[in-house]
Order: C-alpha cells, then structure tokens, then sequence
C-alpha cells in the first residue's frame, strides 16, 4: 500500500490558522448571544453587521484551505449576524403617489452637546428644509440658538421644560414650522435625568403623535440598565394610530431590546427599502465602525416615502431625514 504524500509544512500552518480563526469567529457569535444578560455582549450585538463581514472574509479563507464545513458553518453564523440589516435592503412595499396628498419631512438631529457651529445648524436646515425637527444634546448654547430661529421655525418646545434649565442640561427639542400641539413630559425612570418629549401636529387630516427620546448610551451593567428602563418606559406609551419615534436611541438594530422596542410597540423601522444607514462612527476602542443609533421609528398608518441620513459640521453623528404621509 503506498503511503499518503506528507501534507506541506505551509498548508498545515494555514489549516490550523483557519480553524483558530474559526474558533474566534464562534467566541465572538458567542458573546453577541448573550447580549440579553451581560453588558459586553449588548455593546457587542451593535457591530453584527461588521462581525458578519468578517464571517465571510473567513469564508473564503477557509474554502481557500479546503476546511469546506468550517466555511459552510462560517458562512452561516456570518449571514445570522448581517442578517438584521441585510434585510432593510428589501423594499417595503408599493410606492405611493404624492400628489394631492400631505407630506411632512422630518427629521432627527444629535446637535452635540458641546458643539458651537451656529453656521452648520443654518447649513443643514437649508438643505434639509425640514418641517419638524427632534434634536438631541441641546445645551444652553444650543436652545438660545434654536430660540432665534422663530422667523422661520416659531414653534419651539423644549425638554426639559424652560424653568428646569441650568448650565449642564442636556435636553431635547421640536422645532417646527407647522403647529404643534398638547405638549407632554413624560418623566424619566429612576437614575436617568432626560425626560422624553411628547408633541401632537397633524398628518393627512388626522392626529399625530410624534415623540423624542435619548437614553444614555450602554456600557457597563448599571448603564445598560438604565438604558433599558427608558426604552421600557418609550414602549409603555400609547403608540396606536399615527405615531413616530424620532431620536438617538442608542441602541441598534442587532440588539434584542431594540427587537423589543418594535414588538411591544407596534413600530417599524423608517429604514425599512432603503438600507442601513449608518449615523454614528466609532472612535474607542475600534476606530472606524459605522453603526446605527439615530432612528426614526413609526406606526403602521404612517407611511415612509424617503428616508436617508445628512451631514452635520461638527457633530459626530448623522442626521436621519425622513419624507412621512399618512396611509
């Protein structure tokens, strides 16, 4: 019987760098499965999408080492991480005809707390031309900035209320130029200081509920959880009929709260047709990952006719502009 030629020194090295490689590939899938019970797993699930796309450079790495079941298993665990998002690609349905019908353009904007570009706020407001706009991180610069705007803009409501204001109040805002109405703070969970804002205008002839909210970003155990708790207390809300979420809500759409937030609620994601649409880069401890945190979420008698996201000088997130019309 003649012996097997010896397996070459190099492609026994390559081999077995394939199967650590895979062995890695599985941790990491493993710790983005435990996002809902330890906090490095939820900060993990924010970066399936890039995860996934390692997943299929390992793909091709180990078909390339003839490992072709490790790559089958690889190719697998990489489309369950992009799946999510992959999805969003996948168009929602009719288009509908805009004439003779109402459309409002909205948008969400991260203003940066302690960002002073007073010129790129008139930038971005020309460009975009928004009706309402829910924006985040608004300092005592930023609301007496957003108060001079009411040649343009005269209906401005402010969370938290005016006379709740100091130095250091991170708030939120509307400001728009269609009427808003019946203006409501709905107060924040234990540990959390943000109050979420709710205002009421009019969309297709009927009521519209649209709120903003910015939960602290996750990190260890005790911020998750307060994270958490705000978009509990988002869900407990009323969001039947005409209703939208506009807001850096720090979370993505790879983490099982945010799977939570639209079951509870009823809500869809406005990026549902038209892609991922990164708003935020990462600068630690991984410089260069885009993912999405600034969202726009609405109800099923709300319909989405455009939405993308817009450069904003000086903050560190991207916008999200969304074009609405009532179904």
């Amino acid at each position: 019987m003649t012996p097997s030629p010896p397996v070459p020194f190099r492609s026994r090295v390559l081999s077995l760098l394939g199967g650590l490689a895979f062995l890695a590939f599985v941790a990491a899938s493993l710790l983005v499965g435990s996002a809902r019970w330890f906090w490095l797993g939820e900060v993990a699930t924010s970066f399936g999408w890039q995860l996934g796309c390692m997943g299929l450079v390992g793909v091709v790495a180990l078909a390339l080492t003839r490992r072709p079941r490790l790559a089958a298993l690889t190719l697998v665990l990489a489309l369950v991480h992009m799946g999510p998002e992959l999805g969003l690609w996948w168009p929602s349905g009719a288009a509908q005809n805009e004439v003779d019908i109402e459309v409002l353009t909205l948008a969400s904007c991260n203003l940066l707390w302690d960002n002073t570009n007073t010129a790129a706020l008139h930038t971005w407001l020309d460009e975009v031309d928004p009706d309402i706009v829910a924006f985040e991180e608004v300092s005592p610069f930023w609301r007496a900035e957003l108060e001079s705007l009411s040649a343009s803009y005269p209906n401005l409501i402010l969370s938290p209320p005016a006379n709740r204001w100091s130095k250091g109040t991170w708030g939120t805002a509307f400001l728009s130029r269609v009427p808003l109405t019946d203006p409501r703070w709905i107060a924040p969970p234990e540990h959390v200081d943000r109050p979420h804002l709710e205002v009421h205008a009019t969309l297709g002839g009927r009521p519209l509920t649209l709120r903003v909210a910015h939960p602290p970003r996750p990190g260890r155990t005790p911020r998750v959880e307060w994270r958490n708790s705000v978009l509990d207390r988002i869900a407990e809300q009323d969001w039947s009929g005409q209703a939208i979420l506009l807001g850096d809500l720090n979370t993505t759409r790879t983490s099982p709260m945010f799977g939570r937030l639209l079951e509870v609620t009823g809500l869809r994601d406005s990026r549902q047709g038209f892609g991922r649409q990164p708003t935020f880069t990462t600068v630690n401890p991984f410089p260069g990952l885009q993912i999405a945190i600034d969202h726009v979420l609405v109800s099923d008698a709300v319909s989405v006719l455009d939405r993308r996201t817009a450069a904003f000088e000086g903050s560190d997130h991207r916008s999200v502009v969304v074009r609405v019309a009532a179904k």
